[in-house]
């Protein structure tokens, strides 16, 4: 889990958090202050998140809280599949007006295996393009394999083995 101070005082420097990409599930903790004060939710907040990826798409997603001193989010598919820096938003609404805009950074580090995916539309592609990493991949020996179904490859130290 990374853990972030992220301060409310707009103009204040912009945290940044690491996530690889496709990374889905990492929780990142985000402690709220306002100045050097812990900043305390009321609970009746409404939280959302809104990350503008490097391809110029939107993702919008709501966040529930257990807290009232930190926040939690888990990236998911969507939020991290093309390298670069995510330009990111926390909105805290109470009764539909926006009390809190807070920008911070993710940049989604890329991917060496997959050479990244730049763009939404590269995503719709993947599995054709590991499909074609394995089947030119030097497997044992010099060996090269002709077709490995990846949703059942499993990597051993000597050799990949399909089960």
């Amino acid at each position: 889990m990374e853990l972030i101070d992220l301060n409310l005082i707009p103009g204040l420097t912009n945290p940044v958090c690491h996530v690889s990409q496709f990374d889905v599930g990492r929780i990142i903790k985000f402690n709220l202050f306002e100045g050097s004060a812990v900043y305390t939710l009321s609970g009746t907040e409404t939280l959302t998140l809104i990350v503008k990826k490097p391809d110029n798409t939107i993702l919008t997603q709501s966040i529930t809280n257990t807290s009232s001193n930190y926040i939690t989010i888990s990236t998911t598919e969507q939020m991290c599949p093309i390298y670069g820096y995510n330009i990111c938003e926390l909105k805290i609404e109470d009764s539909e007006t926006v009390i809190h805009s807070i920008n911070f950074l993710m940049f989604v580090e890329k991917d060496p295996f997959c050479n990244g995916v730049e763009t939404q539309s590269a995503i719709d592609n993947l599995t054709t393009q590991i499909e074609e990493i394995l089947r030119t991949m030097d497997i044992g020996g010099g060996l090269h394999a002709t077709y490995i179904d990846i949703r059942t490859a499993t990597y051993t130290t000597s050799s990949l083995e399909v089960t």
